[in-house]
């Protein structure tokens, strides 16, 4: 995959951590995709995206091309919507023919934006709607991110105009990835790992549940984790399996933000995050977290909980 287009595509980067920002850096926590090139630019317009296309994406020759909320700031420069959407209908015409498969997404509105910018934002977000094919996948992020005034949701926003964590975090985790999974299902039958941390810095014992065997499990409460070193089954799993942990994970008290778990095969780890807000704090939270594939390299698999203090 590249991720091409204006500044909701730059913030994406390499790893997940609690002030992430970039919504296919959430998503590819449950895909494990490989990120060829990051081709966002901060303040383009879908003219400048058009632009670019052939140099800053079509030359990758990827397998998907990540364009989330492509017109925002077209819409705020008041370019004409049915420009805007004709530029689309371009840049989309030329990347289809390249064979490479389109993400995208409805964009969400800025603080800012008056009524007539509203207005385009509500006729563009139709019009990319109306664009799913077997070529082309399209999330519904404004449906989520904008209350029935068609303002952005409190907190989800960090300076008006940019995601916060909490915003990005959600829309990659809940919205753009299970689409995505559905797309190309890279899953096979894997672990269930039951986790029960407890208190602010995840301190106590507990056990796994893992395959229908129990293992015992010790927190190191200095180093605020714990971790475990899995043997694989030999009737079970083999060198070269993938494999997809998911954690029931209970916090109680106060102090932890980025909770998370990792899972690791010899070099080879992978991430499942919970997001928080830019600073924010769990109080009490339970939920499942559920790892992107890992492949086996050995017959070990080592997992960790994170749980970063505040």
């Amino acid at each position: 995959v590249v991720y091409f287009g204006n500044s909701h595509m730059a913030d994406n980067n390499s790893g997940v951590h609690t002030l992430s920002r970039g919504i296919m850096t959430w998503a590819n926590t449950q895909l494990g995709w490989n990120v060829l090139a990051n081709k966002g630019i901060v303040n383009n317009t879908v003219a400048q995206i058009l632009a670019r296309v052939n140099n800053d994406l079509l030359i990758f020759k990827p397998d998907y091309a990540a364009m989330l909320m492509l017109a925002t700031n077209s819409i705020n420069q008041k370019v004409p919507t049915a420009t805007i959407i004709s530029q689309l209908a371009q840049l989309f015409s030329l990347v289809q023919a390249a064979g490479i498969k389109i993400i995208t997404a409805t964009d969400i509105p800025r603080v800012a934006f008056n009524a007539a910018q509203k207005q385009s934002l509500l006729e563009v977000n139709s019009w990319l709607l109306t664009q799913a094919s077997c070529n082309t996948i399209v999330a519904d992020f404004y449906s989520r991110a904008a209350d029935n005034n068609g303002n952005a949701l409190p907190l989800w926003l960090r300076d008006g105009t940019h995601l916060s964590a909490l915003g990005a975090g959600t829309l990659g985790l809940e919205i753009l990835a299970p689409k995505l999974l559905q797309d190309k299902s890279t899953l096979v039958p894997g672990l269930l790992v039951n986790v029960v941390p407890k208190g602010a810095r995840l301190a106590g014992t507990g056990t796994f549940t893992v395959i229908g065997s129990t293992l015992n499990m010790v927190y190191t409460a200095a180093a605020d984790q714990f971790a475990l070193t899995y043997t694989v089954p030999k009737t079970s799993l083999s060198i070269g399996d993938k494999i997809v942990f998911e954690v029931d994970v209970t916090v109680t008290g106060t102090g932890v933000r980025n909770v998370g778990i990792r899972a690791q095969s010899g070099a080879q780890y992978v991430y499942a995050m919970h997001p928080s807000n830019d600073v924010g704090q769990y109080g009490n939270w339970s939920g499942r977290l559920k790892t992107a594939p890992i492949t086996l390299t050995s017959t070990s698999i080592s997992l960790s909980a994170i749980g970063i203090t505040h």
